[in-house]
């Protein structure tokens, strides 16, 4: 007969036994370190495989020691704390506990231990994870996102319909949604609504895989404004390497795009300088010989007109010969002009004959369509300026008036009384008012054009503002207006409204006739009296024949004796033969081998004080100073009539016979 309890003991020794083994296996293929302790002596009895190989300690070194004793636990204090505390409470847990490997490596773990009764005796199981990876994961994690954060390029994470993930806070400044406004909505319809299309385009490329690189294009701000923007768009994958997303990294280019667009608007303005220098290098080198045909041709048409007073048609022919040399020669100073290679010359004139003129070249230039009217007061005062500059200013307001679809522009001429209130509700008169308050010239340009808005009318000035389109003007003409009346301390005032045309209203002061002006003669600040003097033996000397041949018969029909040299050499030469022979030396400036300037000087050392004039076809500052330093009396304008030539050659005459020479 079996024994009942008997078998209910094996039992229990037989699930005893196999709870150990169960027990035994998970604790020796746990992937967590165990460490069993004695409760009560702190000491080691038992360490799994697992810590063994995480620490790299042998399981001699574990067994037998207590807690502080092992190398691993560095901090002796806090193990011994722990072991207090567990025998205070029975449970303790550290989140990021630093341990050191028998290598000397240090890492960082999650310690969980606790107490539990085993067959009456009381053991510590002592838990051990490594989370060093996962805190160098989440570290990563954590300066990534400052990045990020601090980031001022915009950068936005979204599925793969569009749905915004993630919006830093650079995303907020470019596109001015917050987080929490962007989040969870479709970037379509916040930022991309003017491009919807190109978005889902963008997201289809994503999901098959594409990252796209510095894509320009264009987003919409919360402002309703555009923005040009740079993107880089790269696919987001999960850890199956499935495409689940994409990640954009957008940067604000519309600065860089208005700088580029400035620097080949500057690159352009550069050309178009550069241009202008060739055209007055250009002007310069054919002014000498191109005025020396003018010159030859307009000198013997008025021979010609002397020759044949007798004779009415030829004296018809040689008339039209003469204007067509003057407007040569007015095209050469144009040209000379329009590159700034002719020096300022202010003078008191008359404004009448030089708006008269501008309006004759307007009509001449324009289209027939564009009606020109002009109307001038007979009384007004004159100014003192420079008169191709006027024409300048004028040609410049009325071509831009023509440009813009004007059929009609009124020039007007008069004379005001500026009041201080007007002057002052004018920045541009009050300084003209203050220092020169008296009766003012008034030019007016008025047309019937599509006029201009405020934010045009504000910016007319500025230089190389235009509002034609490419390569249809320089914006430079109305700052070149705005220059020339500062420069005459003038101003100009302008008022224009759409549809209504525009009016551009100059104000010159008037000049006093009382005020004595500088003249162009180099050598003398008085005035010389006219003293008729004929008879002067004078040196003249230029390369061209045809120019000594012509000057010879003017200034001998005038009843002085004059010896003509293609050679400054040779002229050279004679004046050193008798250096008494001559009262005056005419010589041409720009010569071979010796130039007007190298005259001068060997006239000078020859014989000091004898009177020396230069004529030209193209003066310019440089020359100025340089004929002053070489003793030279005055420089004559080639082109200009031969009249002019034989008045200011007489003018030196009627000087050298009342001044005497320098010793």
């Amino acid at each position: 007969m079996a024994n009942p309890t008997g078998s209910t003991t094996n039992d229990t020794l037989n699930a005893l036994r196999i709870s150990e083994a169960r027990y035994r296996r998970l604790f020796e293929t746990a992937r967590d370190g165990i460490l069993l302790l004695n409760a009560q002596t702190a000491q080691i009895e038992d360490v799994n495989p697992f810590l063994i190989e995480l620490l790299g300690y042998s399981r001699a070194e574990f067994l037998g020691k207590k807690l502080w004793e092992v190398g691993a636990f560095t901090d002796i204090e806090l193990s011994k704390q722990m072991f207090a505390t567990l025998q205070e409470q029975g449970y303790i847990r550290y989140e990021n506990l630093p341990l050191k490997t028998s290598a000397g490596k240090q890492i960082a773990v999650e310690f969980v231990s606790n107490v539990y009764e085993c067959e009456g005796i009381n053991v510590i199981q002592c838990n051990v994870r490594d989370i060093t990876a996962h805190n160098l994961s989440d570290l990563a994690l954590r300066e990534f996102k400052a990045i990020v954060e601090a980031s001022d390029d915009a950068i936005i994470s979204k599925s793969l319909t569009g749905v915004i993930r993630s919006w830093n806070p650079g995303a907020e400044a470019l596109f001015g949604y917050t987080a929490k406004e962007a989040i969870g909505k479709n970037i379509a319809i916040i930022i991309a609504d003017n491009r919807a299309q190109e978005e889902v385009t963008i997201l289809q490329r994503l999901s098959a895989g594409e990252r796209i690189d510095h894509f320009e294009t264009v987003r919409r701000h919360k402002n309703g404004n555009l923005i040009e923007i740079a993107v880089t768009i790269s696919p987001i994958r999960d850890s199956h390497d499935t495409i689940v997303g994409a990640s954009t990294i957008a940067r604000d280019i519309t600065a860089l795009k208005k700088a580029e667009a400035t620097r080949i608007s500057l690159e352009e303005q550069l050309r178009e300088s550069q241009k202008m220098e060739a055209i007055g290098t250009l002007a310069g080198g054919i002014a000498h010989d191109f005025n020396n045909i003018i010159a030859t041709i307009l000198g013997n048409a008025d021979l010609a007109m002397s020759d044949t007073a007798a004779n009415l048609c030829a004296q018809k022919s040689i008339e039209e010969i003469r204007k067509a040399g003057c407007r040569a020669r007015d095209l050469v100073q144009q040209i000379l002009s329009f590159s700034r290679r002719q020096p300022i010359e202010r003078k008191v004139i008359e404004l009448q004959p030089v708006i008269a003129e501008s309006v004759r070249l307007m009509r001449a230039i324009f289209p027939a369509r564009t009606a020109i009217n002009l109307h001038c007061e007979k009384a007004a005062p004159k100014v003192f300026a420079d008169a191709t500059q006027i024409q300048q200013a004028l040609l410049n307001i009325a071509t831009n008036a023509m440009q813009a679809g004007s059929h009609s522009i009124d020039i007007r001429l008069d004379t005001v009384i500026l009041s201080a209130t007007f002057a002052n509700e004018n920045p541009a008169l009050r300084a003209m008012y203050l220092s020169r308050p008296a009766r003012t010239v008034r030019i007016v340009v008025r047309d019937d054009g599509p006029g201009m808005e405020a934010s045009t009318l504000g910016r007319i000035f500025e230089p190389f503002f235009t509002t034609k389109g490419p390569g249809e003007g320089t914006g430079l003409g109305l700052s070149v207006v705005r220059g020339i009346l500062q420069a005459h301390q003038g101003a100009i005032v302008v008022a224009s409204q759409p549809g209504s045309g525009t009016s551009f209203t100059l104000y010159l002061p008037a000049s006093n006739p009382h005020a004595t002006f500088a003249k162009r003669s180099i050598d003398h600040d008085s005035p010389v009296p006219n003293v008729a003097r004929s008879g002067s033996r004078i040196l003249y000397i230029d390369d061209d024949e045809s120019l000594v041949l012509l000057v010879k018969r003017l200034l001998e029909r005038r009843g002085h004796v004059v010896n003509g040299f293609v050679d400054a050499s040779v002229a050279i030469a004679c004046l050193s033969a008798d250096p008494n022979a001559f009262d005056l030396v005419l010589t041409d400036y720009n010569m071979p081998f010796l130039s007007g300037l190298d005259v001068a000087r060997r006239v000078r050392e020859i014989r000091p004080g004898l009177a020396v004039a230069i004529i030209s076809g193209f003066i310019d500052e440089r020359l100025l100073s340089q004929s002053k330093d070489a003793g030279v009396s005055e420089l004559i304008v080639k082109a200009n009539d031969t009249n002019e030539l034989c008045d200011a050659i007489q003018r030196l005459v009627n000087h050298v016979a009342l001044t005497p020479e320098l010793s």
